[in-house]
């Protein structure tokens, strides 16, 4: 019996720039500087979430569990843990 569970904390990173873009865009419809500021905005934070933020995985099997941690910054990580 394995189940596995997933935090996908970068992924995350594509909604919320793309979403503060989008903002920008419609907002330059408006205000140009406004909208160029929520534009700039959204593709730092895009890639400012992406480069620090880390995915996380946990799987569980009989013997005990496993999380990996995938982070950009700071490469791959896999610990064990048993049951007590």
């Amino acid at each position: 019996m394995t189940k596995e569970f997933s935090n996908k904390n970068a992924a995350k990173s594509v909604i919320i720039g793309l979403a503060f873009v989008i903002i920008g865009l419609a907002g330059m419809a408006f205000s140009v500087p406004i909208g160029s500021a929520g534009f700039l905005l959204g593709i730092v934070l895009f890639f400012l979430i992406r480069y620090l933020s880390s995915d996380t995985t946990v799987i569980c099997h009989d013997t005990g569990f496993t999380v990996k941690v995938v982070n950009k910054k700071k490469g791959n990580t896999i610990q064990e843990f048993r049951w007590e």
